[in-house]
């Protein structure tokens, strides 16, 4: 390292000369001639290898330092695997530069050195310089492009006489200044001069370079188009409007006297007067809903027709079903699957003693004896076994039980269906009193034979 540091600023020594003709730096000059012939231009002022100690062990020139352990883009590279500093310029390339530092890894991911890395700024003020072509070429007016650094320092501008980092104070006003720290998009001075800042951002894991480069313009130049083509459709809304406004009235004239038939045959129809007509005849929007109004209106008293003539049959049918079920012989018993009831004829007051209204509600157990009570609760409370072939539609016999509280034996015959998912239940009940006393005097008959 003392020898390094001896050597003067442009001199070498055996040992330098060594490392710089050694295979590895062979390598990278030949990476950066190849890169320089394929882009037409320098893209590395410098690159050096250090290994995992910060000892320089190839370069393509030669390094300032030896060792870099000690310094920190070295450090950061290592720590996070890349460093990108700040732009400076490289007085033995002579050229604007940006440092960049890269750890570098052998097979199993183990840290063995950096790599630095003097990208040269060459390429971004081709690009801007190229960018300025573009905007002449396609605009009539002038540009000027300025490229500054965060502290204020101009590193490119397309104004010949303007010198690289050189301090902004010299081609801006201090209001212009003040922009370059901000995100605004434009500004205008009171020069008329428009300025557009645009600012550099991070890319992946590349950091912000924070460069801003402004565009100005001559304010007046490139808003004259936007002007006369204000202009233009200002004399154009002006007669526009008059014409719209002659045009509106005479279709409003039309439409408000059309919207009015329909209104009125609409309130007509609402009363019930459905043999009222729309009478308007034009082919524009409003003669296509009063032809779908009229429409309406017939599909509507044939609707009304089919709806009374379907009212009155069902209603025929309801009187003839109420007027079988009221006049039955039969107790008829309409329930729930909870058991509750909700239609109990007038057989069933007879049959029971309850009135309609006593019995609705009731559960269908509380007309049953006691044993066959609790047997039903337990047994037959299941819609599976309501369901069951053996129940539905067979009859079985049991005692039922009065309002007195006497007990009568009966037989019932159970009907279910279901609606919207719930199951109902009717159950056609017949006294079997006399039956029972028939069928008991044949037996003690039999037993005396």
């Amino acid at each position: 390292d003392l020898e390094w540091s001896a050597a003067k600023k442009n001199g070498t020594t055996a040992f330098i000369e060594s490392i710089k003709n050694n295979d590895l730096s062979a390598e990278l000059r030949e990476k950066v001639s190849y890169y320089e012939e394929k882009n037409g231009h320098k893209v590395f002022s410098e690159v050096f290898v250090t290994n995992g100690y910060g000892v320089n062990i190839a370069m393509t020139g030669k390094a300032g330092f030896y060792r870099h352990d000690n310094e920190e883009w070295w450090q950061v590279a290592k720590a996070e695997g890349l460093y990108i500093g700040d732009i400076k310029h490289c007085h033995s390339s002579d050229d604007d530069v940006l440092d960049i530092g890269i750890r570098i890894n052998n097979e199993d991911g183990n840290f063995i050195g950096v790599m630095k890395v003097l990208l040269s700024l060459e390429q971004i003020t081709d690009t801007v310089t190229n960018l300025k072509i573009y905007m002449q070429k396609e605009n009539s007016y002038q540009v000027i492009l300025r490229l500054f650094l965060k502290d204020e320092k101009l590193i490119y501008s397309s104004v010949k006489e303007e010198k690289p980092l050189t301090e902004a104070s010299l081609y801006l006003t201090p209001d212009a200044i003040q922009q370059l720290h901000k995100k605004e998009l434009f500004s205008i001075r009171h020069d008329r001069i428009l300025s557009v800042y645009v600012h550099s951002s991070a890319y992946r894991d590349i950091s912000d370079m924070n460069l801003i480069l402004v565009t100005q313009y001559s304010a007046d130049e490139v808003f004259a188009p936007v002007i006369k083509l204000q202009n233009n459709i200002l004399a154009i809304l002006i007669g526009a409007t008059f014409i719209a406004f002659f045009i509106g009235i005479t279709l409003a004239s039309r439409i408000t006297t059309s919207v009015r038939k329909l209104r009125d045959a609409a309130v007509s129809i609402g009363r019930g007067a459905l043999q009222a007509d729309i009478e308007i005849r034009s082919r524009d929007e409003i003669g296509e809903l009063a032809a779908a109004f009229n429409h309406m209106k017939e599909d509507l008293q044939a609707t009304n027709m089919v709806r009374d003539r379907l009212t009155e049959q069902l209603q025929e049918s309801e009187e003839r079903l109420r007027s079988v079920i009221d006049t039955a012989n039969d107790a008829i018993v309409s329930f729930d699957s909870n058991g509750d009831i909700y239609f109990w004829n007038p057989k069933a007051e007879m049959l029971f003693g309850h009135s309609a209204d006593e019995a609705v509600g009731m559960k269908i157990t509380a007309f049953m004896s006691e044993l066959f009570s609790d047997f039903f609760q337990k047994e037959m409370t299941t819609e599976v076994v309501w369901e069951n072939a053996a129940a539905i539609g067979k009859t079985f016999e049991f005692y039922g039980l009065k309002k007195d509280g006497e007990e009568f034996p009966a037989e019932l015959s159970l009907a279910i269906w279901k609606k919207k998912g719930e199951t109902f239940y009717t159950a056609i009940i017949r006294d079997i009193t006399k039956r029972k006393h028939a069928e008991d005097l044949i037996h003690h008959q039999f037993k005396r034979l």
